[in-house]
């Protein structure tokens, strides 16, 4: 894959590396979500904004919802993405078929998503199985996933993890 043009992001320094995991993902289409942590500050946001950038610069569409601003329930969850993707039916179903019928490729960012953790357990058993694999996942947070996102067998080598730390010398400067 060629270098991604990150001039119009703007702001995004010395992740170049974490980039190219995030566009690999979407473009190999070998996983079908992505956890992008690391601690407040460090960049996790402006990462998955260039990512949303060159997402839709390759044609895919993108729905982003936050969730310091979702009750942390399944109700909450399926209206926040409901609403985010342009539906009024707030059932699995109905956010599953909008999302879906978006674009042949769909990126879903979850901001804050250590915020939903009452809800993980519905997003990992219940969401995320209903949608293809043309919807990738990206839940951003401070905090990792839970280990079944990992060990169960609808899951396993399907999440990608990408921890930011601080920058080298090189980048940060």
């Amino acid at each position: 894959m060629g270098r991604i043009d990150t001039s119009e992001a703007g702001g995004l320094v010395g992740r170049d590396h974490q980039l190219e995991q995030l566009s690999d993902a979407l473009t190999a289409g070998h996983c079908r979500a992505v956890a992008v942590g690391g601690v407040g500050g460090i960049g996790k946001s402006t990462l998955v904004a260039s990512f949303c950038v060159y997402a839709r610069s390759v044609g895919a569409s993108v729905v982003r919802i936050d969730g310091r601003d979702i009750e942390p329930t399944p109700q909450g969850v399926l209206g926040a993405l409901a609403s985010a993707a342009g539906t009024d039916d707030a059932t699995i179903d109905g956010v599953v078929t909008r999302l879906e019928s978006l674009a042949d490729r769909v990126v879903l960012v979850v901001e804050n998503y250590e915020r939903l953790r009452l809800a993980d357990r519905f997003i990992r058993d219940e969401f995320g199985p209903a949608v293809s694999s043309s919807v990738l996942l990206v839940l951003v947070g401070r905090d990792q996933l839970v280990m079944p996102w990992f060990t169960d067998p609808g899951w396993v080598g399907q999440v990608r993890t990408i921890e930011l730390g601080a920058l080298d010398e090189d980048g940060s400067l």
